[in-house]
């Protein structure tokens, strides 16, 4: 996934390579919640 997302922003797809990105931890965020030790790590690593 990680070459998928730099490809997408070196041919100037930014909008579509950050929502690409963000659907799966919308998913998380959902099932795991927002205030879970995993959530807030997850959020650290990926700011």
């Amino acid at each position: 996934m990680k070459n998928l997302l730099w490809i997408s922003l070196m041919l100037g797809e930014t909008e579509e390579a950050v929502s690409s990105l963000m659907k799966p931890f919308d998913i998380l965020w959902i099932s795991h919640g927002t205030s879970t030790p995993f959530m807030k790590e997850l959020y650290t690593r990926c700011r």
